[in-house]
């Protein structure tokens, strides 16, 4: 108890000298031994830049609580290298953090001892299914690493948290999620294709290529899906034969046909493009369907449509099985400088400059 009195003595003192810089704005405590709830609780609540980097003893509860009682001017939160802590303090990020630009975190923690692998986190689970993310509309940034101990379920979670609140995440420029999960490669694989394309089709910016060779009333045609594709009807008074026969099959593909057109122009942006050659279809036009069938077709597409922020210059998502360690290696760490090569490599071309010719 008596180490315990002291510990607090200090922490006062230093939460009195914090109070005492009436214009600090920006915070960083790194490897402090200081850094608990108790000194957390003692800071300014005028902070707009707070970093904490491998401070072990803060946890998510206690950094909720603060992020509650001092988090509305807080503009950039850096957490590294926190071994306590987990994601679970999200939940109330939008209400605490209402002013939030910037969320960097990083989960890889430093190795204490070297005789022991105590490098591994302090908690059960980074986040669980039920554990909903909240997104303050004023962040810019979010950029969080090496997320492990999780489930598949926790990681829809928290990919849907964004997906499901692009429409008030306006601001959001960059989106960077690196995660490790130990299931088997086939499924990380599908879980991988599926998320990133979920985010880039939600967040990332399509860039147009300025050089267009399209001639523009084909672009316009072509790029804007509320405009179907149409030809000028036959001034024959009599229609084609082979149309009559057509046209009851025509019904039951159209209904299929407006989403292989969307995906082709989707794909073909910036591109020339190339029609096919006419066919009995393109004189029947797409606006002579019935309302019942249009309430078909659309009642009948089993994907939810996703709301389109499409402002994000950097949209990165990492799902990999890579242990994570303090210090990665790579072949490079493997040679050493003053290595020399084992040989001249041989080419093929010295050959001639040996006789082997035998004498009798």
């Amino acid at each position: 108890m008596q180490t315990s009195a002291e510990d607090d003595e200090v922490i006062d003192a230093i939460g009195d000298a914090i109070a005492q810089l009436q214009s600090l704005k920006h915070l960083v405590f790194e490897s402090s031994t200081i850094m608990t709830s108790r000194l957390l609780s003692l800071l300014p609540t005028r902070l707009t830049h707070l970093e904490l980097i491998n401070c072990w003893e803060i946890d998510a509860e206690n950094l909720a609580m603060f992020l509650i009682t001092h988090g509305s001017s807080l503009r950039n939160l850096a957490l590294m290298h926190n071994q306590s802590l987990d994601l679970t303090f999200l939940t109330i990020l939008a209400e605490a953090c209402p002013s939030l630009q910037e969320l960097r975190m990083n989960m890889s923690y430093y190795r204490h001892h070297d005789s022991l692998n105590d490098a591994d986190p302090m908690y059960d689970f980074a986040l669980l299914p039920d554990q909903i993310p909240t997104w303050p509309s004023s962040i810019r940034v979010i950029d969080i690493e090496h997320i492990r101990s999780w489930s598949i379920e926790s990681v829809y979670t928290f990919i849907h948290s964004l997906v499901d609140n692009a429409a008030s995440l306006l601001n959001l420029r960059e989106l960077m999620i690196k995660t490790a999960l130990d299931i088997p490669w086939q499924t990380r694989a599908e879980l991988r294709h599926k998320l990133r394309h979920m985010l880039e089709r939600v967040f990332l910016r399509e860039c147009e290529d300025p050089r267009d060779t399209v001639a523009p009333e084909q672009t316009s045609s072509t790029h804007d899906p509320a405009r179907p594709r149409k030809r000028k009807r036959s001034r024959s008074p009599k229609s084609p034969v082979r149309r009559s026969n057509r046209i009851e099959a025509h019904v039951r593909g159209s209904l299929r046909r407006p989403r292989r057109d969307n995906i082709s122009q989707r794909h073909g942006l910036g591109r020339p493009l190339y029609r096919e050659p006419d066919t009995d279809e393109d004189e029947f036009d797409d606006t002579d369907l019935s309302d019942a069938e249009t309430q078909q077709s659309s009642s009948s597409d089993p994907q939810p449509e996703l709301a389109v922020q499409g402002l994000c210059h950097t949209v990165d998502i990492v799902i990999d099985n890579q242990k994570t360690r303090e210090f990665p290696y790579s072949m490079d760490d493997f040679f050493s400088d003053g290595e020399g090569s084992s040989g001249v490599e041989w080419d093929g071309d010295d050959d001639d400059d040996h006789d082997f010719s035998i004498a009798f």
